[in-house]
C-alpha cells in the first residue's frame, strides 16, 4: 500500500477488504489519509469497530491533505460524539493552512 501509483494503492485497499482479514484493519486505519473512501469501505466490510474508525479519523485531522481533514471533520460529525470537540476546535488555529475551512464543513 505504500506504492506510489495511487490506482495500486486503491486496488490494493479493495482487495484487503475482499479478503476478510481482520488482521488488515490497522493498516487501513493509516490508509485514511489518502485514499480514504476506499479505505472506509474496505474498513466497514471487514468489521472496524466505531471506535477503531472515530480513533483513525481524529488521527486524519492532524494531516496536511486539506480533502483527507475536510473528510474526517464529516465524518466525525456523523459520530456525534463529544470527544471530537476539543479536536475539532484545535484545528481551527492549526499550524496547516486553509484547515479552519475544513473544520467550517
Amino acid at each position: 500500500m505504500d506504492n506510489e501509483d495511487p490506482i495500486v494503492r486503491k486496488l490494493s485497499i479493495e482487495r484487503l477488504g475482499q479478503l476478510g482479514d481482520k488482521r488488515a484493519i490497522e493498516p487501513l486505519l493509516g490508509m485514511l489519509k489518502s485514499e480514504y473512501k476506499e479505505a472506509e469501505i474496505a474498513l466497514a466490510k471487514l468489521g472496524a469497530s466505531k471506535e477503531q474508525m472515530f480513533n483513525g479519523f481524529i488521527t486524519v485531522l492532524s494531516l496536511e491533505s486539506a480533502s483527507a481533514r475536510k473528510n474526517a471533520v464529516v465524518k466525525l460529525g456523523d459520530f456525534r460524539d463529544k470527544r471530537a470537540i476539543e479536536p475539532l476546535r484545535g484545528i481551527l488555529t492549526s499550524k496547516f493552512p486553509n484547515i479552519g475551512m475544513g473544520a467550517h464543513i
